[in-house]
């Protein structure tokens, strides 16, 4: 894999042994707000300690103007000092003589106050480690959301709170020692600890294989390791894998180091005696144009520094063409990435972006001559009772009868939108569906189904006969997520009570294929923009229904994507709904 510079420091921490994998993680933290009594020591200002010195000589002679002239301070100077030596109550205001704390302080020319003081600390869900809350090192539940780092162990809590003197005397007197205000004066008693929500904090966790190949699993913070939590994470995954199954990440045979300024890429060599991957340097090369190939594979993704590399050839105006293969993007980065590849592709006009029905590997032409591309070979490796793939990249260079294949059957074949039959009507359609509907559910109601609950049938009617086109992600997603919940959930709502709850998925699919199928295309194209992923059964009909949609292009940089699943949906729930009504109509005529 790539070495970044936050990376250095374990592979030189590690004396043997490479990287493979690396996966961040958002661990929880309680943010906890603590009341404690602390010791205040306080010393007065020169004039403040002189005054009261000269006031304990004589209480009764004591006269502004005579400690005037005797400090050689303004009377103002002498009269705000005695006024704040009252308000501190180091002189009584209704007896006029020193208090306890006065004589105290004169004695020993400073006091110390016990003091109520708030402050927090946070502690790690996991490991139950108390820290400091440094600032701007946490990340924020609001923010966290927005986030595609996981946070896996969000509601799991294994540690009990120590709270005592002995766990946060040592973080108080570190930050004091720092200079930091807050922490001032020593602490003495914990009073009460109120937790303020959850925050969070990066971790990068690594594979790491070891001089006799094993697998061993490294958990940093920045630069510092953390062994309880690498071993809570070995336990985890040892019983339930979370991170490691079905998950892919790429290496190179020799780890490369990635700095950057800019834009401008540096990469240096690690512990390397063998031919070095030089990532995604050789595109400097481009004189005019490069076409990229790139497929949508769980272990194949846009990273970084191709998007880094892309965004610099876009600056000095070369023509970037990318073909893109796959069905979806298969996780939160990708379709990061993708969605990073739309908004330049809007930016800059060389950048064109185009669905290919053809599978390629990540392959690079450079002006029409020179081509390269990187086969991978996935390599199993094991954690304990766990296993997972990691993937090496070799990288070759393209023979000529290559790159003749990829321009007659790739680039001369790919797209950017497909076309919409002009002979469909998204309104007409759309109020045959309702239509066909109040029949269908007349039919079906002969055999105990319901498809309209109570108060549900003219939300339907307004759904369908107020349809507009979706043209864009947010009006895709609120449209799909209103189809799926009035149309299939109900429908698998209402026939699960009469049957059982398998019965939609199952009993159903075979009965009433057509229908089957339309319902099911409208909860794959909902899943894929309302949830981070697919579930398992969602993810299997998905692999049937989206290649057969879209005739093996890639959807997901179609300029029409939006709209064509929408037709999709409307025109397969139509067909579905004349082929499932003729069917009923025939069972009902069948005497038998």
């Amino acid at each position: 894999m790539i070495i970044r510079e936050e990376d250095l420091f374990v592979l030189e921490s590690e004396e043997e042994g490479k990287i493979i994998s690396k996966s961040t993680l958002l661990i929880p933290f309680s943010n906890l707000n603590l009341t404690a009594y602390v010791s205040n020591e306080e010393k007065l200002s020169p004039i403040e300690d002189a005054v009261l010195r000269l006031y304990g000589i004589d209480v009764e002679k004591f006269n502004i103007n005579r400690a005037s002239n005797l400090l050689a301070v303004p009377t103002d100077d002498i009269q705000n000092s005695y006024l704040n030596l009252l308000q501190k109550e180091y002189i009584d205001y209704l007896t006029k003589g020193l208090t306890d704390d006065g004589r105290k302080y004169i004695f020993n020319r400073k006091i110390n106050n016990r003091v109520k003081k708030d402050f927090n600390l946070v502690v790690n869900k996991i490991t139950g480690e108390l820290s400091y809350q440094e600032e701007a090192s946490y990340i924020r539940f609001k923010d966290k959301q927005k986030s595609y780092f996981n946070s896996i162990y969000e509601d799991e809590q294994f540690y009990d709170v120590d709270l005592s003197l002995e766990k946060i005397r040592p973080i108080w007197k570190y930050r004091k020692n720092m200079g930091d205000n807050r922490y001032k004066g020593e602490l003495l008693e914990v009073l009460t600890a109120e937790e303020k929500g959850t925050v969070y904090r990066k971790f990068n966790i690594y594979y790491f294989l070891n001089k006799q190949n094993n697998v061993e699993i490294r958990a940093y913070y920045r630069t510092e390791r953390n062994r309880i939590l690498e071993q809570f994470i070995l336990e985890k995954e040892s019983a339930n894998s979370l991170i490691t199954s079905n998950k892919y990440d790429y290496f190179f045979e020799t780890n490369v180091l990635v700095n950057k300024k800019n834009y401008s890429e540096s990469y240096d060599e690690i512990n390397s005696n063998n031919k070095t991957f030089k990532s995604y340097t050789f595109l400097s090369d481009v004189k005019e144009k490069v076409d990229i190939f790139f497929p949508l594979t769980q272990f194949l993704m846009l990273d970084e520094d191709l998007s880094d590399f892309i965004e610099m050839l876009c600056e000095s105006k070369k023509t970037i063409n990318i073909f893109v293969s796959g069905i979806e993007e298969v996780d939160n980065r990708q379709k990061s990435s993708i969605t990073k590849l739309k908004k330049l592709s809007k930016k800059y006009k060389k950048l064109n972006m185009y669905s290919s029905n053809k599978y390629s590997p990540q392959t690079f032409i450079i002006d029409d001559v020179y081509g390269l591309y990187f086969s991978p070979t996935v390599v199993p490796i094991s954690l304990s009772a766990t296993s997972s793939k990691a993937v090496l990249l070799n990288q070759e260079e393209l023979t000529s009868k290559q790159i003749a294949y990829l321009k007659n059957e790739i680039i001369e074949k790919s797209c950017k939108k497909l076309d919409i039959p002009e002979d469909f009507n998204l309104k007409a359609t759309s109020s045959k569906i309702f239509n066909l509907m109040e029949e269908v559910d007349s039919l079906f109601s002969t055999i105990g189904f319901n498809w309209f609950e109570r108060g549900n049938r003219a939300d339907i009617e307004e759904l369908f006969l107020g349809i507009e086109p979706t043209n864009d992600e947010a009006a895709f997603e609120s449209f799909t997520t209103k189809l799926c919940i009035k149309i299939v959930e109900n429908f698998k709502k209402t026939t699960s009570k009469i049957k059982n709850k398998r019965y939609f998925d199952n009993d159903f699919k075979r009965e009433y294929p057509d229908l089957s199928e339309a319902l099911n295309r409208i909860r794959v194209y909902r899943n894929s923009y309302s949830h981070d992923e697919f579930n398992k059964f969602i993810a299997e009909i998905s692999y049937e229904i989206i290649p057969s949609d879209f005739d093996n292009y890639c959807s997901v940089t179609l300029e029409n994507v939006f709209e064509y699943k929408q037709f999709k949906m409307i025109n397969g729930l139509y067909l579905a709904l004349k082929a499932t009504k003729k069917k009923l109509k025939v069972n009902e005529d069948n005497p038998f």
